[in-house]
């Protein structure tokens, strides 16, 4: 592969690291790559890193798209990008949905349905999936209804059926969890509340006892990690490199972005993530713009 010498530097640095570390798993978590033009980067940068590691997945955060594409070249777009992702790495692909996958407003006449969404990626908008002594739980954070124009609408909305479901079927389970989605369970940054999700996920724990080791978000396009009612959650910078950042700070927002240049390694942005269940801990180690992170669970 013809890769640029300050990306095969942090290959080998990110491998370094990874390959130190005494893991249960390791695996790559990619968020937003929205079409971006240095998708192709990105996806040699993984797969040279996985050579010589070897991930066990990947996990993709959503917004494979950039929204509002005609719904016959998005499911085209759709499938494409989720089989280029998946086939960066020998091991498994978990993808989520994002709002931006399919049409995000109201500019539409036809809904990108959920079955569209199974058909390009081979997976349900949210699943588990059994990784060794793992749970994978991916959670869908859309619902979709026409208005009374018979305009299609996408809503920041978890269904009742998908929390019933998580309690009752994915969460039926002693081993170690992990969640991803696009947008946060919560009601945002700063307002931590529990939602329907959060108490029925809380139930769930209490009666069964296993752990969550985290939960990793999308859709922000900036790093940031807090803990709230017991669970990490772990928000993903953007892979696609927005120079100059489309999104200011604000008095009630914590400061999450990372500063992009481009035809630097700070172009390119993903996290290779390793997890130790004996000292329950989750480090990880970012190829490109950002810092390395360490939580316990």
């Amino acid at each position: 592969m013809n890769i640029k010498p300050f990306y095969k530097r942090e290959i080998k640095k990110v491998a370094s690291k990874l390959n130190k570390e005494e893991a249960d798993i390791k695996f790559v978590v990619v968020a937003d790559s929205h079409l971006d033009n240095s998708i192709g980067e990105t996806l040699k940068n993984i797969s040279e890193t996985d050579d010589l590691v070897n991930f066990d997945f990947m996990l993709h955060l959503g917004d494979f798209l950039n929204g509002n594409i005609p719904k016959e070249y998005t499911r085209d777009l759709l499938k494409k990008q989720a089989n280029l992702f998946s086939k960066a790495i020998n091991g498994h692909f978990y993808p989520t949905p994002g709002n931006h996958d399919g049409y995000s407003d109201l500019k539409a006449n036809d809904m990108f349905t959920d079955e569209m969404w199974e058909e390009a990626t081979g997976r349900k908008p949210y699943y588990f999936e059994d990784f060794g002594d793992f749970r994978i739980i991916c959670v869908n954070s859309f619902t979709y209804e026409y208005t009374p124009e018979g305009k299609y609408k996408k809503l920041y909305k978890i269904l009742d059926s998908q929390v019933e479901w998580i309690k009752n079927v994915a969460l039926d389970t002693d081993k170690t969890v992990i969640f991803l989605s696009h947008a946060l369970p919560l009601k945002s940054l700063t307002d931590h509340e529990a939602t329907p999700i959060i108490e029925a996920i809380l139930e769930a724990k209490n009666e069964k006892g296993f752990d969550i080791a985290g939960w990793f978000i999308g859709h922000y396009h900036g790093d940031y990690t807090f803990n709230a009612h017991g669970i990490n959650f772990i928000l993903v910078g953007s892979e696609t490199a927005y120079v100059p950042q489309l999104w200011g700070y604000t008095d009630s927002e914590p400061e999450i972005y990372q500063e992009r240049k481009l035809d630097t390694v700070t172009e390119d942005l993903w996290d290779a993530v390793c997890i130790n269940k004996a000292s329950r801990t989750i480090k990880l180690f970012r190829f490109g713009a950002g810092e390395n992170r360490k939580l316990t669970y």
